[in-house]
């Protein structure tokens, strides 16, 4: 079983940026694990919702939960190159901030993804894969004319416009029933090494920038260090 394609418009964008804490860099970094979350875990409240569903009423959230607790989601941002508006780093514990950010070639990583369907046989029951570019609704204003502009044949490829500045790219796992955790850990096969690039964010400041660089390159990771486009903007005492 093999990954399927799920929308297939002729994407130009080159690459696929996950931008991530620290804890989570480094744990990529030694396990080549890449995280993919039950979709009830996510902040939107429409996520997977049918149309149907946004048409009612009083919708049964209980069934939409259960929908959500079937999928599960690793999310990726769709660029040439990497956005200043998913560099957040104005959040509320420190250890929060998206220190730096993994950048696979899209076609590559949908390439090792394949190959490495096999070595995660975790569940134990039908699943199916699927990977694509989300397509963004206005779905808070929803009327019964507007109702086939909103179909797409998967609810877990449909969010709300007001996100469309993410240019969310997924890799979807969908289940016959709950899966019990969280989330899984999905492990790259490695072939016999995967290709990818780390950018450290460039909003941090210089002595923090500097001091990640360093422990990235002392733990034997800096051979796949990138600097960041924006750097000669906004840290151009890093260079």
């Amino acid at each position: 079983m093999s990954w399927q394609r799920y929308n297939t418009i002729n994407l130009k964008e080159k690459y696929l940026y996950k931008f991530i804490q620290k804890n989570h860099l480094f744990q990529f970094l030694e396990t080549k694990k890449i995280w993919f979350s039950r979709a009830d875990k996510f902040g939107d409240k429409l996520e997977c919702v049918l149309v149907n569903e946004l048409l009612q009423e009083k919708p049964d959230y209980r069934k939409i939960i259960e929908r959500k607790e079937k999928y599960l989601i690793s999310c990726w941002h769709l660029a040439n190159n990497e956005s200043l508006a998913l560099w957040d780093t104005y959040v509320d514990e420190k250890s929060k901030r998206r220190i730096a950010a993994i950048r696979f070639e899209r076609r590559y990583l949908v390439e090792v993804m394949n190959d490495s369907v096999y070595s995660n046989d975790g569940f134990y029951y039908t699943r199916t894969f699927r990977h694509g570019a989300i397509k963004y609704k206005n779905l808070l204003s929803i009327r019964p004319s507007t109702f086939d502009d909103l179909l797409v044949k998967y609810p877990a490829f449909r969010k709300e416009k007001a996100f469309e500045y993410e240019n969310e790219y997924r890799f979807v796992i969908g289940l016959t029933r709950k899966y019990e955790a969280d989330g899984f850990l999905y492990r790259l096969l490695e072939p016999p090494e995967i290709r990818f690039d780390i950018l450290i964010n460039p909003l941090l400041d210089v002595t923090e920038y500097r001091s990640i660089k360093e422990e990235i390159i002392d733990k034997g990771y800096g051979k796949y260090l990138k600097d960041s486009t924006l750097n000669r903007w906004l840290h151009p005492e890093a260079w």
